[in-house]
């Protein structure tokens, strides 16, 4: 505003103020002064210079006290629609001075929030029938970007106009002045206790930690304009800063949960943040304290970090991040170092509570388990509550628990959950090679954790690569110890998120939990060895009742021809296999004898009719067992050297034979009877059980051949001394006869001689 000129004026002596002088030259000008006319115009003329020096002064402290409380004042002359701030008011505005105002500029100053209710107020103020009074508290916009809020007091000016009509007196507003005062850090300071309140109350209706910051941080980032607050848990020891819950505003990257310390932080920030120093960086970029490349993988440019030191150890660290460049104001600084020493002692009791009721959670289902493993009679059910326990106790995505085949040294699945169910062929069968953390853990026998994604680009196999394209990036196996110290599988959990930190916590009821696993496993096997126990001495039984039907069919002397198919059926149940044969040997054919088929079960017409006759020099198990004279076992005929190639190879495997085994029956005086052989389906080798049992059916086999050979060799020897004993018979007959009638012969001879052809 534009101080008006006045003339320079003497000052009033010394020790008197502007108000006494005044006081006192108006006294000398009244009426009861005896001075001349000339004498009082001057006294007059005095009075009023020494007024206007009054109001000068007056202005003077007005605009100390105004600039002393940082007011501004205005000048709007509602006519000519012009507003004249004074120099103060534009420096608040941050604009240049001596500029004046439309009232459309002047709104285009206002927070659109504000501008429709500033208008309504301006109007309130001028209106014939208003109070003339204008109090508003309102937000501006800074030239500098900021928003200011300022407190306005305006008071109307109205003339009194004459209608044309010449009726009666109206009001027009002709002019507003008024003062303005900056009353942003009053308000940041309401907002600030607001923002406070709310946190209070959140915090005390919220029970997790989780909720906490999903809460506090919409209400942090709204505030303070960032897309993302989040709670770190920081274990130096392990150089890793983990994410325990992160909120972030829709449209937010996401982040991963465990990242090093070292590749964002330096040492000196180390320390500060150890001594409880809030780390505050404007810009990743040009901050020296901070490696803008690892920040920037995270999609983080600026930042405030607010440390919790709990017994001299760096614990926790409350943030609020913003993937652009923030010039972050010490007021708002101030406010997050606030929240934060309010936030970190109800976070930690609430993650105090939260571990305690997982615990309590957690430890009633090792207790659910463990009675199930005293009553689950279903293995299976067990093995799959087992696979969700360990999901449920560490948050993974998924899980599996996989049995060690003792023979080939592999874990075969056993029970999964969570995966693709495409991948379960791929993964049923893991061995030591396997780049996985369950082959890993199969080679070391110790607990292996890998991450996936660091170790991916090793992989030649693909295996890693699949899991990741399933969306695994963390995994851990957990070797099934039993209490003998006997490893016995393997149990697995897998998390999607990358550098997932696995707990104290975690790995100890992972323990738990692969304990039960063993001893299930454990007892398991023990049931199925009794139960193959049992089910082999029920075999055993049903075998040797087997046998003793068969030595009373021998000594009852029943049919040969029948007893060698019981023999043959004997055989076949004995060994469990699909194939059976027995042959008798018959030594008078080629240089060691051949074997001739006389019972068989399993074999079609064309295998018969090309073993019916087996000698030495062929090359089946029964040949070997005549040439060698003892048992002939091969285990799989695709591995058996002496048959390979040949004819009688490839009618084996035609017959659908791949292993097979021959028992010479030999007499109790030595000698070779004949074969008993048998033959399966798949590669096999004969327990010692079957083979005992085998030896007493082999034993049988030869008695019977042994008395069949005898009694055809007795009926043989009967048949003959029968026919001798007839010839003898008939010879003295005929002795007799020509004994009778000697001159017979004689007779016939002569009429034989007498005959024309004889002469």
């Amino acid at each position: 505003m534009n101080e008006p000129s006045v003339p320079r004026v003497t000052r009033q002596p010394a020790g008197r103020s502007s108000r006494e002088h005044l006081l006192s030259s108006l006294a000398r000008s009244s009426p009861d002064h005896t001075h001349a006319n000339t004498e009082k115009a001057a006294s007059e003329n005095d009075a009023f210079l020494l007024a206007l020096e009054f109001l000068r002064e007056s202005e003077v402290r007005l605009r100390l006290a105004l600039d002393a409380a940082d007011m501004g004042t205005f000048l709007c002359t509602i006519r000519d629609d012009r507003c004249e701030p004074d120099r103060r008011l534009l420096a608040l505005l941050g604009l240049p001075p001596d500029r004046t105002f439309t009232r459309a500029e002047i709104l285009a100053l206002i927070h659109p929030d504000d501008r429709a209710r500033t208008t309504e107020a301006f109007v309130r103020a001028t209106v014939p029938e208003g109070t003339g009074t204008l109090r508003e508290e309102i937000r501006v916009l800074h030239a500098d970007g900021s928003v200011r809020w300022l407190s306005i007091a305006g008071q109307t000016a109205f003339k009194e106009i004459a209608p044309e009509s010449g009726h009666g007196r109206t009001r027009r507003a002709f002019q507003m002045a008024g003062v303005a005062a900056d009353i942003t850090e009053r308000k940041r300071h309401e907002a600030d206790l607001v923002l406070l309140d709310q946190i209070a109350d959140d915090c005390a209706r919220l029970s997790s930690a989780e909720d906490i910051i999903e809460t506090v941080g919409l209400r942090i980032g709204a505030y303070l304009q960032a897309p993302a607050v989040g709670l770190a848990y920081v274990d130096e020891s392990r150089d890793e800063i983990s994410i325990v819950h992160m909120w972030n505003q829709a449209g937010a990257p996401t982040r991963p949960d465990v990242v090093r310390l070292s590749d964002f932080l330096g040492a000196d920030v180390r320390r500060s943040a150890m001594a409880g120093e809030t780390l505050v960086v404007h810009d990743t970029d040009s901050d020296p304290r901070t490696d803008a490349e690892a920040h920037a993988a995270l999609q983080v440019r600026s930042f405030i970090s607010v440390p919790f030191v709990r017994g001299g150890a760096w614990k926790y660290s409350l943030g609020v991040f913003d993937s652009r460049p923030h010039r972050w104001r010490h007021h708002e600084i101030s406010l997050f170092r606030r929240i934060a020493d309010r936030l970190f002692a109800r976070l930690e009791h609430a993650i105090a509570e939260q571990a305690v009721a997982s615990d309590l959670r957690d430890t009633q289902l090792l207790r659910d388990l463990s009675v199930r493993l005293v009553s689950e009679s279903d293995t299976q059910a067990f093995f799959d509550a087992i696979v969700a326990a360990a999901i449920s106790t560490t948050g993974a995505k998924a899980g599996c628990l996989q049995l060690l085949d003792g023979g080939t040294n592999e874990l075969v699945l056993l029970a999964h959950h969570g995966f693709d169910p495409r991948l379960a062929p791929r993964f049923a069968r893991v061995n030591t090679s396997s780049p996985t953390s369950c082959g890993r853990a199969l080679s070391s026998g110790l607990r292996a954790v890998i991450n996936l994604d660091d170790e991916a680009g090793r992989d030649a196999t693909g295996s890693l690569r699949l899991l990741i394209d399933a969306g695994v990036r963390f995994a851990q196996s957990t070797p099934l110890t039993t209490r003998a110290g006997h490893m016995v599988g393997v149990l697995s959990t897998h998390w999607s998120e990358s550098r997932h930190r696995l707990s104290e916590r975690e790995r100890r009821f992972l323990d738990m939990l692969a304990r039960q696993a063993a001893e299930m496993i454990e007892r398991r096997r023990h049931e199925d060895a009794l139960r193959e126990s049992e089910r082999r001495l029920s075999v055993e039984l049903a075998d040797t009742q087997l046998l003793q039907r068969l030595s009373a069919q021998l000594i009852e002397g029943q049919g040969s021809g029948s007893l060698y198919e019981t023999l043959v059926d004997a055989a076949k149940s004995i060994m469990r296999s699909g194939f059976a044969s027995m042959q008798m040997l018959h030594p008078g054919r080629g240089s060691s004898g051949e074997l001739r088929l006389i019972a068989s079960r399993g074999f079609d017409e064309a295998a018969r009719r090309h073993f019916e006759w087996v000698g030495a020099d062929n090359h089946t198990s029964c040949a070997q067992a005549l040439k060698t004279g003892s048992r002939v076992i091969v285990p799989d005929l695709l591995e058996c050297e002496f048959s390979a190639g040949t004819a009688d190879h490839a009618a084996l495997l035609a017959a659908g034979i791949r292993a097979s085994h021959s028992t010479p029956l030999v007499s109790r005086a030595g000698k070779m009877l004949g074969m008993i052989s048998t033959h399966w389906t798949t590669p096999r080798e004969p327990s010692d059980g079957d083979l005992r049992l085998f030896d007493i059916l082999a034993r049988q086999a030869a008695d019977l051949i042994e008395r069949t050979q005898s009694e055809d060799a007795l009926r043989r020897s009967e048949s003959q001394l029968k026919e001798a004993d007839r010839l003898k018979d008939e010879f003295l007959a005929t002795l007799a006869h020509e004994l009778r009638n000697p001159l017979a012969p004689l007779r016939t001879s002569l009429e034989l001689i007498r005959l024309p052809d004889n002469t």
